[in-house]
């Protein structure tokens, strides 16, 4: 395998970029003279960007029992699927509509999007470990680095407290669709945890299985995981994890305008399948030598072994893959708080390693090996945030990074030994002030970047490497502001410009990866609540986006898969004081089909969804929910992800399920 990296670039980026710039502020911090009230502006230094925060209570009031579902009623989130429900990725702000990885997401801190293309396991990660869920909507590659494009969701798991904890899911349902027929779905997930002043435990457990809504849609997963946290001494603590999770699931493949059309519960695949097993540990260690001073250390494995069977393929492929990486993370947090301007100054580094290899054989029994591909990835960086606190109203954020990366590809039949590499230097900036009570306003801005994935550097089936594959480029202005009174109203609201550089993208007429020229994102968000009595809410979330090429061949024409309007309404009706009763509107806008760059194809058309809820909340068993769902009542049927093949010259239309009714069960103690 060819041997290239960036020995001098890796070697100088510390003592060229992270240490004079950690010098300098040092310096000045320690010869500044102290403020009189440091507490007074602490909180200020340590208030999150624009964007979400999900509670642990919030999850529980949603009813729902997954993190898609869950992430579906964001505003600027999309969740999409091209095989089974539970295997979804995310597009934020018009991104990742016809990919992967533009919308960074990570646990604990630890990114769990990976290098290849493929859907998360949200699955894996059950409710009622969640503590919270941050969400921070736009770029933010100077603190989170490669990917970080649309925005951030990051997934804090909670530690078990000194009492011991209980808490259980069920779910049992499944479709009740005219056009789909009947179909069940069951889902249990358990938790227990139990801690004392030193060291806490947590283990968990989740087993589902669904028939699916299309013919060959049945997906099954089980798996389990086990935390673990201890203070050795008073001013360390660790935490070590480790996760397992078994999926397998079926690929109905995408269907012709005329299948869709006719008879939309078929499927264009009769055998295509998929078995994965995943392993995951982590852990960090985080120790506080000193008053302002924090160490943090990271790290994070990922093992996942893959088979798939696609003999419905127009050359019948049966493949293993292995898929390894490996994410350390170290972080540096100063912060001086008796200074005339009390600052926080965060730095830190990335280390990210990946391999890929994969094997395709000619038959089921992997026997007869056709090729072998191998790609791996390794990426640096470094990068400093520094935030002020100008006064008691006002916060300012400064951030910069810097990153390298190589990529490389072998292909045995065709001989390829490839070898790509990258670099990027970003910076952005965060403004917040809350000019009284209640209200806040911010403007953001900064570049962005993301390296290309090894699944486009590289096509592992047909053996060609993309050498003059560019990584993504731009930047990203927001300007936004919330307003709220008590519990009774809220508005939040967000306008921003994304411009985008060498966006990567299929090309179905080349049947390639490529770079488009120039994009462009011009958007808003909105979301209102409101609670004029105890026994009544509503609330609106709305996401609007202008997507277009801004230069090039398509220059002018809007990008596929984003719709310009969507728009969600929801009721909440308690009609006694356990029992709430919650309808919800859904409208998705047409959009043009992926693959459409020059919008020749006709629009995706525009969709109504009605979804419906009861809750109750058991009395004398806190903790306790019963709920009663039912999502697309007037079982719509809708294609959110198609794309057109110019190749083929053919849709592939893959349909959202159609009314499903389920009741489930939640208990924690």
């Amino acid at each position: 395998m060819k041997i290239c990296r960036y020995r001098k670039i890796k070697r100088d980026l510390p003592r060229k970029v992270l240490f004079p710039l950690t010098y300098i502020l040092f310096f000045f911090c320690s010869s500044v003279l102290p403020a009189d009230d440091p507490g007074a502006m602490e909180g200020m230094l340590k208030i999150p960007g624009p964007g979400r925060i999900i509670t642990a209570e919030q999850i529980a009031e949603s009813g729902e029992t997954d993190l898609s579902g869950l992430l579906d009623n964001v505003a600027g989130i999309r969740v999409l699927s091209s095989s089974v429900p539970e295997r979804v990725w995310i597009q934020m702000r018009g991104l990742g509509g016809d990919g992967f990885g533009r919308a960074l997401v990570l646990l604990d801190g630890i990114r769990l999007n990976g290098m290849e293309s493929r859907g998360y396991g949200w699955s894996m990660v059950p409710l009622q470990r969640i503590e919270r869920i941050e969400i921070i909507r736009g770029a933010g590659s100077a603190e989170y680095g490669n990917g970080a494009v649309a925005g951030i969701i990051n997934i804090v798991t909670r530690d078990a407290g000194e009492e011991a904890e209980l808490s259980a899911g069920f779910l049992y349902g499944g479709q009740t669709s005219a056009v789909y027929g009947r179909s069940r779905l069951s889902r249990i997930q358990l938790h227990a945890g139990r801690g004392t002043e030193n060291t806490s435990l947590d283990v968990g457990f989740q087993r589902q299985t669904n028939e699916g809504f299309r013919d060959r849609t049945y997906h099954e997963s089980t798996g389990a995981v086990v935390a673990f946290e201890t203070k050795p001494v008073e001013l360390i603590t660790s935490r070590i994890g480790i996760s397992y999770n078994q999926s397998s699931f079926q690929l109905p493949g995408g269907l012709t305008l005329e299948e869709y059309e006719t008879d939309p519960d078929m499927a264009a695949d009769d055998e295509d399948k998929t078995n994965e097993y995943t392993l995951r540990a982590g852990g960090d260690l985080e120790w506080f030598p000193a008053d302002g001073l924090s160490l943090l250390l990271q790290g994070a494995y990922e093992y996942l072994a893959r088979n798939t069977d696609m003999p419905s393929s127009a050359v019948p492929s049966f493949s293993s893959s292995v898929y390894h990486s490996g994410h350390i993370r170290p972080r540096m947090v100063l912060e001086f708080l008796r200074t005339p301007v009390p600052l926080r100054l965060a730095a830190g580094a990335d280390f990210f390693l990946a391999s890929l290899d994969r094997a395709d054989y000619g038959d089921t029994n992997q026997e007869s090996l056709n090729n072998r591909y191998r790609s791996c990835l390794d990426t640096i960086g470094g990068y400093s945030v520094l935030s002020l606190a100008l006064s008691e109203e006002t916060n300012l954020s400064l951030g910069i990074r810097y990153d390298t990366a190589e990529i490389i590809g072998e292909y045995d039949e065709s001989g390829i030994d490839e070898c790509s590499r990258y670099h990027s230097m970003v910076y952005d900036g965060l403004l917040r002030w809350d000019p009284f009570d209640g209200g806040k306003v911010h403007i953001k801005g900064g570049t962005l970047f993301r390296f290309p994935r090894m699944d486009e550097q590289m096509d592992g089936t047909s053996g060609a490497f993309y050498p003059d594959l560019k990584p993504e480029t731009g930047w990203n202005l927001e300007l936004g502001g919330k307003y709220e009174v008590n519990e009774t109203f809220s508005i939040e609201s967000s306008g921003y410009i994304l411009r985008l550089v060498d966006e990567i993208a299929y090309d179905t007429a080349a049947s390639a990866m490529a770079n488009l020229d120039e994009t462009r994102r011009i958007g808003a968000d909105l979301e209102l609540r409101f609670e004029p009595v105890k026994t009544a809410g509503i609330d609106l979330n709305y996401s609007y986006i202008y997507a277009f090429s801004s230069r090039g061949e398509y220059k002018g024409k809007l990008i596929p898969l984003v719709p310009a309007h969507s728009v969600q309404g929801g009721l909440d009706l308690f009609l006694l004081e356990q029992l709430k009763l919650r309808p919800t509107i859904v409208y998705i806008s047409d959009f043009y089909p992926g693959g459409d760059f020059d919008n020749r194809k006709g629009r995706i058309d525009a969709c109504w969804l009605l979804d419906f809820m009861l809750q109750y909340r058991v009395p004398g068993a806190q903790g306790m929910r019963l709920v009663l769902k039912c999502e697309n009542l007037l079982d719509q049927v809708y294609a959110p992800y198609t794309v057109w093949n110019e190749s083929e010259a053919a849709y592939s239309f893959f349909p959202a399920p159609g009314r499903s009714i389920s009741l489930s069960a939640a208990y924690s103690y």
